[in-house]
């Protein structure tokens, strides 16, 4: 069975979560941190090997059970000191045992993102987006945006597509797409002179959002 790796990207100037997946390990590039690139060079019996290749480049072996971290910092760039970047991936190798029930994304599916960007339109004014959500492609919900009693759920998960549901409180007015990479979908509640529409993709770059 193949390690799970347990991922949680932190931006640390404004404590911004980017992401916090679960991915099967597989020899190859990670992700980014900042300017930094992460690669597993090596799948051992009980451990996995990284290299992190940055500012400082080091190797480390993570065993069943551990956690590190990976720092990735670019100078102020601004004289009153502001400008500064940093970023910390928190890596953990999830034991077998406690991955029973896990939303686990599939490695090939690791440099996708599900997009749903919320516009509103009206007979009598420019279209504007009134919201924007960029998450995992792990099934599961959809982290709510405001949408009040609706939300999104992704079902399923290949290497290149997804399904994707809306849901609402009556279930008559669900509906369900599949969602292929570089093909959206386009989704408009029925209304006739005004209210929200909603574009739905899958994009390259999950890691480093």
């Amino acid at each position: 069975m193949k390690p799970v790796l347990h991922l949680i990207l932190h931006d640390d100037e404004d404590g911004r979560l980017m992401y916090d997946c679960y991915v099967y390990a597989k020899v190859g590039k990670v992700c980014e941190v900042l300017t930094a690139l992460l690669y597993i060079t090596e799948i051992k019996e009980n451990a996995v090997v990284f290299h992190f290749e940055g500012n400082e480049n080091r190797d480390v072996t993570l065993y069943s059970g551990e956690t590190t971290k990976f720092v990735d910092e670019l100078p102020c760039l601004i004289a009153d000191g502001s400008g500064g970047m940093m970023e910390t991936l928190t890596v953990t190798y999830v034991p077998e045992g406690k991955t029973d029930g896990l939303n686990v994304m599939l490695w090939e599916a690791r440099d996708m993102k599900l997009v749903i960007r919320e516009q509103f339109w009206s007979v009598d004014a420019p279209t504007r987006t009134t919201n924007l959500a960029k998450v995992p492609v792990v099934p599961g919900r959809v982290p709510d945006m405001g949408w009040g009693s609706m939300y999104f759920t992704i079902d399923s998960v290949t290497e290149d597509s997804a399904v994707v549901t809306v849901h609402y409180q009556n279930e008559q007015y669900n509906k369900t797409w599949t969602v292929t990479k570089g093909r959206g979908v386009y989704y408009r509640p029925v209304s006739m002179d005004g209210g929200y529409e909603y574009l739905i993709d899958l994009k390259k770059g999950m890691f480093g959002l």
